[in-house]
């Protein structure tokens, strides 16, 4: 079965390359049966975990509250805080479920500032030579993901030391520098 067109222009980054094989096996693995829990997740974590990133591949979104409060309270009583984006956030059940807790996933820097003004944090898709620091044409301050920017100098960051992209916390908006074998991502700046 071949992904759904999340993000609604062909844009989303798992739709190619290795993010589309993981996908795959994902699915293979929950159609046999073999899927994690997020218990078994989260007792398997490593003790320097810090974030429990949901869903590298898909959108948790629309999932009704009820779930979202209790992945987000099992993954809150572990002690680690969530990392993720939703496509939805305009919609009325996503936002009412999500915001605070994911971030809009935003087609261009245009767009952030309409989920800024909508109390979103927000995260789009760059060009590859995007500016470290910028801001969004509203004027909000734009930070490439520090995780790119490390490895370009040849340093390591990670999501769990980083924590920039914790929508429960205040902070920029965050701008992935596109990148990837095959990605089918058209970024826009503005």
């Amino acid at each position: 079965m071949a992904p759904r067109d999340v993000g609604g222009d062909g844009s989303c980054y798992s739709h190619s390359g290795s993010p589309a094989i993981a996908h795959a096996s994902i699915r293979k693995a929950a159609a046999s049966g073999k899927a994690r829990t997020l218990a078994a997740a989260l007792n398997g974590a490593s003790r320097s975990a810090r974030m429990v990133r949901l869903s590298a591949i898909g959108d948790m979104g629309r999932m009704a509250r009820e779930h979202a409060d209790h992945i987000v309270g099992t993954i809150k009583a572990a002690g680690l805080a969530v990392v993720g984006y939703t496509h939805h956030w305009r919609e009325a059940q996503p936002a009412e479920s999500w915001r605070g807790r994911l971030m809009a996933s935003v087609q261009s820097l245009s767009e952030a500032d309409e989920a800024l003004a909508q109390g979103w944090r927000a995260a789009a898709v760059v060009a590859p030579d995007h500016p470290a620091r910028s801001r969004t044409p509203g004027g909000a301050t734009v930070v490439v993901c520090p995780a790119q920017i490390a490895e370009a100098a040849g340093r390591k960051v990670t999501c769990n030391t980083c924590r920039l992209c914790d929508a429960s916390r205040p902070g920029p908006v965050i701008a992935f520098r596109e990148h990837g074998n095959g990605s089918r991502i058209k970024a826009r700046s503005a």
